[in-house]
């Protein structure tokens, strides 16, 4: 039996709660592998990209093609101001910030059928930078720090999953950066439903705060 004395309980502590927190998992570390882990989506395809997985923002790079059948079609090219809008022929300035690309067709079309400069309209709107590589960056007291492939729908705690979850350093305590603003949540009421986990976006920056022991 082995000899426990005041020296030796600090380890057997340790090598206890090092045993109870960690476990492998497809050859990564996790932090408390019992608990239940939302799927991480998978990467987004071109097509996805293409048709709308998230809404136009400023600075998107649009190209905007209008078939009417009655004459040829009119075709633009835009970027989306920082009001949300575009230039479209015959009706001007356009709101499509916070649309999908098949929502803003839909309300394109329409437009121009509703102000009768067409009988019917089929509009086609291609995002050029949603078919670029996008990434997010997790860093903190996760496993793998550094870049992920951006995945579309994908959340602030499947991020930190991906990212092969927490440490046993990892606080509760998570900082999501975007456009410099900084929002913090906590991964216990997000896991228990108290607070929405948020849908990250392209160059979103995590990081998950280190514990004080």
């Amino acid at each position: 039996m082995m000899n426990i004395t005041k020296k030796t309980l600090p380890v057997l502590f340790f090598s206890y709660l090092m045993c109870g927190c960690l476990s492998v998992f497809d050859g990564s570390f996790h932090a408390n592998s019992n608990s239940w882990r939302p799927p991480v989506p998978a990467q987004v395809s071109i097509e996805s990209a293409a048709t709308g997985s998230r809404p136009l923002r400023s600075d998107d790079v649009v190209d905007i093609i209008v078939m009417t059948g009655s004459s040829a079609p009119m075709q633009t090219s835009d970027v989306v101001d920082t009001e949300g809008c575009v230039t479209l022929p015959l009706l001007g300035e356009f709101s499509v910030g916070g649309l999908t690309t098949s929502e803003a067709e839909k309300a394109i079309s329409e437009a121009y059928v509703s102000k009768q400069y067409f009988k019917k309209a089929s509009v086609t709107l291609v995002c050029k930078n949603m078919l670029q590589e996008y990434v997010i960056y997790v860093t903190g007291a996760v496993v793998r720090k550094g870049s992920l492939p951006y995945k579309d729908g994908i959340t602030l705690w499947q991020g930190i999953v991906a990212a092969g979850d927490r440490t046993p350093f990892g606080s509760d305590k998570v900082k999501l950066v975007r456009n410099g603003v900084t929002t913090t949540y906590s991964i216990s009421k997000i896991q228990s439903g108290r607070e929405p986990d948020p849908v990250l976006l392209p160059n979103d920056m995590v990081e998950v705060v280190e514990r004080w022991l």
